[in-house]
């Protein structure tokens, strides 16, 4: 029941905020909207981060609400799955390794006696 009425919440509140952004932007200078939106949206994230939290703590305090997630992970793992097969199978995927990074020190080229390093007096490493 709650989550039916986060996500009717949710559904309220994001065309009311678009309607918000719309008449913010044809009143107020663009700055000044923009920083209002900002803030508007700013305030929405710290909300829904501590509904989640609430839940959290909840669903920590009684296992069994995890049960209802489950299926919605499996679902999640089963398309990331086989997202990662099917970009496998094309063809030309290939296996990608780190590369190394080039050296932060320079060398300089300079042989131990002060020369500079010419191609007949190079020595081999």
């Amino acid at each position: 029941m709650a989550a039916a009425s986060r996500s009717l919440l949710l559904f309220s509140a994001g065309p009311l905020w678009l309607l918000s952004a719309v008449c913010c932007f044809w009143l107020w200078p663009w700055r000044a909207a923009a920083g209002h939106l900002a803030i508007l949206g700013g305030l929405a994230l710290l909300w829904s981060i501590l509904l989640s939290v609430m839940y959290e703590r909840q669903a920590l305090a009684e296992p069994r609400l995890f049960v209802p997630a489950l299926p919605g992970l499996a679902v999640v793992w089963a398309c990331l799955r086989w997202r990662t097969a099917a970009h496998a199978r094309e063809e030309g995927a290939e296996v990608r390794f780190e590369e190394l990074a080039s050296p932060a020190v320079q060398v300089l080229g300079l042989d131990r006696d002060g020369e500079w390093a010419t191609p007949s007096n190079q020595r081999e490493p």
